[in-house]
């Protein structure tokens, strides 16, 4: 009879069809691993016009995405990461590669099953293998081959994994994956066999039933009692789609992210709410709705898959083009209210005991200041009452706050503190209760500010004070929001950090917004921005995606060879960020290779220019052996002026990824002089900008490539400036440049 039900409702529902729609772009998949120490997102996409290929993006930011292609018909494709390892599933292979070397990607010797979910539980993933769990490692080797079926959907929470197969649902308890708790949905709808289950960060169950526009919620305080949330899955009138291996439930901490996919004939939609669950000793209502998002129209399926990153919702389905990522919703402000800047596992005012795995309120400084105040009136009033109603209070209540001072940190800097210089100030912690108090300092993670306390774990005596010593060593220059946390286990208190820094060299990525893109390059995509204190263009920022470790040694690297010069485009500031390096330059057009070839006489006087930057940084002992088209941009049109510079030639090549390595490959023939990379570098630039069928240009090229001790930069740039005014003046119109 089941069997039955199953076909009759596979049957009985339209299956996605992207072909229903005239866009060509096919978001299938979306990821974001949130315990991740590499914080990037996944975006698992295809084009119409190459069935046969799929791409797999790691979006470490707009101006930084690193893009692995996969030359097989995508079939419900599935991307996952597990630190830098990126591991992809289709037709029962297996891919994995680093996410900084998109390119090298191998293939494991595993054939898993055609229709295998893929789950992570800390540093393993989790596959369906002859219809059983089978768990690797994030290199592919075999961990742990069980007998416990599998299913259509896998989710691990904190403590929980779950394994969903048509209406019924397994929670097993990990490591051991001893099984707790079986529940099937008691549910006649025709989609339940193929809705989509998930877990929270605290071992919530979401279950869909998209026929019937409910979320069903059990909660482990007793997964036995069922609540419902009602999600406007479809209209009345709409027809119901087949949601197998969809992507619509997610979670981010105490965030589910509901993908509509089905809503209005196809056209799709995206809901949040915020679960209370952790609070709900504080909070009377379960779920609060953040907000919703429809941006599709009919047969577009907005919300196919769906991923919140702490930022932006990325947002599944049919796209026009992707170059602009349409696919990411910034949703920061609307997060405000819920969450500790990008931290959604705790509400606004709350932080997560990771002891405990429960959620208490951070007690606001100005609250203990009040409160101390008013102790001391009452104690001048009367000591003895004072005495009699503390000591009574303070035995009846186990939840007494430490007591801080001072109330703020400013590291006795009023005004402007350094950067790059360690600073450092005492806090007194007072035990006011009749009890010991065992006190934990708790440091933020920041890629702006390195934070250390002496000692991190006090134990304070009952009305007694103890002293810690908080240092930093701010990184760039930045007003922190950030703050320490004395916490006790069922109390804590946050001190804020109240300091601004002196104006630096290296900045804060939180002070520019990333604009449309200027144009794209090997090394990386080049943006316009805006500093947030202007309202006017401010430059042109390009991303590296460098780990935090690499940030100090690659600065010291650009600093040493910062050259000024009116033909060389230096960085105007760094900026840091937790994912990538950003460098800040002052605006300019475009990259050389973007110019029309007919525009023969601009390209010239770009390379002249160009020239006279190599001869600047030869001058400097600088040999720009990395040189290619993507490093010369046009600053000018006007003949007159200067119309090229150098870009990048200041980069720590040695310290990239190799997918990030320039587009110029070694050369066959090395140079007889190593002094003269740059020379032959120029002429595979100059090959590829103009057509070599021209006698004058395909000499100049040879020469340059050839790289004999008697070519130097000073002959070539003759030489171009010779060609050039004879092409001048065979024209009308035309300035003579160079006399």
């Amino acid at each position: 009879m089941l069997i039955f039900i199953f076909f009759t409702s596979l049957f009985a529902l339209n299956p996605v069809d992207f072909s229903m729609s005239n866009k060509s772009h096919v978001i299938l998949d979306t990821y974001f691993n949130e315990l991740s120490d590499y914080r990037y997102s996944l975006i698992t996409r295809y084009e119409k016009t190459r069935p046969n290929q799929f791409f797999v993006d790691a979006k470490v930011s707009n101006s930084t995405i690193l893009t692995a292609s996969f030359f097989d018909p995508p079939q419900h494709p599935k991307s996952i990461n597990i630190n830098e390892n990126i591991i992809v599933i289709n037709q029962g292979k297996v891919y994995h590669y680093k996410y900084s070397t998109p390119s090298n990607i191998t293939v494991m010797p595993t054939k898993i099953d055609l229709t295998s979910p893929i789950e992570v539980i800390g540093e393993q993933f989790v596959v369906c293998v002859g219809g059983s769990i089978s768990i690797f490692q994030s290199n592919g080797q075999v961990e742990n081959k069980t007998d416990i079926e599998c299913g259509e959907y896998l989710s691990h929470g904190h403590d929980i994994f779950a394994i969903k197969k048509g209406i019924e649902t397994r929670l097993y308890k990990i490591p051991q994956l001893n099984i707790i708790y079986s529940y099937s949905i008691n549910n006649t709808s025709p989609t339940a066999y193929h809705d989509p289950m998930v877990l929270n960060i605290f071992d919530v169950a979401y279950t869909a039933i998209t026929s019937n526009n409910i979320i069903e919620v059990r909660s482990p305080n007793d997964y036995k009692s069922v609540e419902y949330l009602n999600i406007p899955f479809y209209h009345p009138n709409d027809v119901l789609f087949n949601s197998s291996q969809t992507n619509i439930l997610q979670t981010y901490g105490s965030i589910i992210v509901i993908g509509l996919f089905g809503h209005d004939n196809g056209s799709g939609a995206v809901e949040m709410y915020y679960d209370n669950y952790a609070v709900l000793h504080k909070h009377h209502i379960r779920f609060t709705k953040i907000g919703r998002i429809s941006i599709g129209e009919h047969y577009d399926f907005k919300g196919y898959t769906t991923t919140l990153d702490g930022e932006e919702v990325l947002v599944g389905g049919m796209y026009s083009n992707i170059n602009d990522h349409p696919y990411g919703i910034d949703i920061r402000n609307s997060l405000k209210k819920y969450c500790n800047q990008n931290d959604c596992t705790c509400p606004n005012g709350y932080y997560l005991n990771e002891d405990t795995w429960k959620c208490y309120v951070v007690i606001d400084i100005g609250s203990i200041i009040i409160i101390q105040l008013i102790s001391v009136l009452i104690f001048i009033a009367s000591m003895i009452l004072l005495v009699i109603i503390y000591r009574g209070w303070a035995l009846a209540s186990p939840a007494i706050p430490p007591l801080i001072t001072p109330s703020w940190l400013t590291f006795g800097f009023n005004e402007e503190a350094p950067v790059h210089t360690q600073i450092e100030e005492a806090l007194t912690i007072t035990n006011a209760s009749d009890t010991l108090m065992e006190c934990k300092v708790e440091v933020p993670i920041s890629y702006r500010i390195s934070y250390c306390a002496k000692p991190q774990y006090i134990d304070i005596k009952p009305h007694s004070s103890e002293k810690v010593r908080i240092c930093i060593t701010i990184e760039c220059s930045c007003q922190p929001n950030e703050g320490i946390v004395i916490s006790t286990g069922e109390s804590a208190v946050r001190i804020p950090l109240v300091i601004k820094t002196v104006d630096d060299y290296v900045i804060d990525s939180e002070n520019l917004i990333e604009q449309r893109i200027r144009c794209q390059s090997c090394i990386g995509v080049f943006r316009d921005c805006v500093f947030k204190s202007q309202n006017k263009e401010s430059g042109v920022v390009l991303a590296l995606p460098l780990e935090p470790a690499l940030h100090e040694s690659s600065i010291n690297h650009i600093k040493s060879l910062i050259v000024e010069s009116q033909y060389l485009c230096s960085p105007q500031k760094v900026a840091l960020s937790p994912n990538a390096l950003i460098l800040v330059y002052n605006t300019f057009y475009s990259t050389i290779n973007e110019l029309d070839q007919n525009n023969e006489i601009l390209i010239i006087k770009v390379c002249c220019d160009a020239i006279e930057g190599l001869i600047e940084l030869k001058k400097k002992g600088i040999v720009f052996k990395q040189l290619c088209q993507h490093n010369i941009v046009v600053v000018s049109t006007d003949l007159k002026q200067v119309c090229g510079k150098l870009i990048g030639w200041e980069l720590p090549y040695h310290l990239f990824p190799p997918s990030l390595h320039p587009c110029c490959q070694k050369y066959s023939k090395e140079c007889e002089d190593g002094e003269n990379e740059d020379i032959k570098a120029f002429g595979n630039v100059l090959s590829h900008l103009l057509d070599e069928s021209n006698q004058t240009i395909h000499k100049i090229c040879e020469e340059c490539i050839k790289c004999t001790d008697t070519v130097t930069l000073e002959n070539i740039k003759n030489q171009l400036i010779l060609y050039l005014n004879q092409v001048q003046q065979t024209r009308t119109n035309q300035n003579i440049i160079y006399t």
